[in-house]
């Protein structure tokens, strides 16, 4: 699935900074949406407030350089739910029938962070939109990436 889960760790802030650097330099969590004080490649998610937390999601596309990895931490995990699902893109890749992964090949996506969002649901959600698109960014990528090192082909 293209995720590493290291199960039973006790990580703070600095420690999950200091795994997540072994993979590579650091970039800022977020360029709209406040990172934890004086931690800007932390980016705080609270399961409560359902904002980002509970829809699918890829990490930042929308910049130009988008960052090659996330690093999860659970502080609090519920007694039921809470899970993190992974999507395999090269999984996805590969499943296409031929004739569309040609036509994919060939294709550039929009990626934006001031997507058509459904109406938010309370006060605290309609705040982090707000926050979410206080500045409008707009790229275009390849709908298909190619890995930089081992060359595998993902959506």
């Amino acid at each position: 699935h293209k995720a590493l889960v290291f199960r039973d760790q006790q990580l703070d802030d600095a420690g999950q900074l200091r795994f997540a650097s072994l993979f590579g330099e650091l970039t800022t969590a977020h360029p709209t949406v406040p990172s934890v004080d004086g931690q800007p490649q932390i980016l705080p998610v609270d399961g409560d407030e359902g904002i980002r937390s509970n829809v699918w999601h890829t990490d930042v596309t929308f910049v130009r350089t988008p960052p090659k990895a996330s690093t999860l931490r659970s502080i609090v995990v519920p007694p039921y739910g809470g899970n993190t699902l992974i999507a395999n893109s090269a999984a996805a890749y590969r499943d296409l029938p031929e004739p569309l992964r040609e036509l994919a090949d060939k294709l550039w996506a929009v990626h934006t962070n001031a997507y058509d969002y459904a109406a938010p649901k309370s006060e605290k959600a309609a705040e982090y939109r707000k926050r979410f698109v206080s500045r409008k960014y707009r790229t275009v990528h390849p709908v298909v990436r190619v890995h930089p090192e081992t060359g595998e082909r993902g959506l």
